[in-house]
């Protein structure tokens, strides 16, 4: 769960035992994890565009296959690498543990395939992109 430090608390959702929610918090700060708690237990009963909306607060997310660790295809594989490389902080959403969102994020951002890359609730592209992005 690459917790790198102590303590570091991580709220996480799973569906049909993959991940496909996390929120982190590093360092005790109580006010700031009972805010985490309480809308991330408010967002488990929101509608699918709802939940996505909510997804997309951070600053940069990405959809994929998988997880950050251990991604499920070639394409999710390379973006996280270019992520990686350009040091570039994410949170993520494996889209094959939950199919409300892996079908709903394909009409809401009107992009068929993942994995999805956002930033600031605006979708920059795939893999493709990502890659020219990083070329650049």
């Amino acid at each position: 769960l690459d917790v790198e430090s102590v303590p570091t608390f991580l709220l996480l959702r799973f569906n049909k035992g993959d991940i496909v929610e996390e929120k982190r918090l590093i360092g005790a700060k109580p006010a700031e994890l009972t805010r985490m708690t309480e809308e991330f237990v408010k967002s488990v009963r929101m509608s699918t565009d709802e939940r996505i909306k909510k997804l997309l607060e951070p600053s940069i997310v990405l959809f994929l296959t998988g997880n950050r660790t251990t991604p499920k295809c070639k394409f999710s594989r390379a973006i996280v690498e270019v992520l990686d490389k350009e040091d570039i902080e994410f949170e993520y959403v494996n889209v094959l543990a939950d199919d409300d969102i892996r079908q709903g994020l394909k009409k809401y951002s009107n992009w068929p395939t993942y994995p999805q890359l956002f930033s600031g609730g605006t979708l920059v592209g795939g893999v493709d992109v990502v890659r020219e992005l990083h070329e650049t």
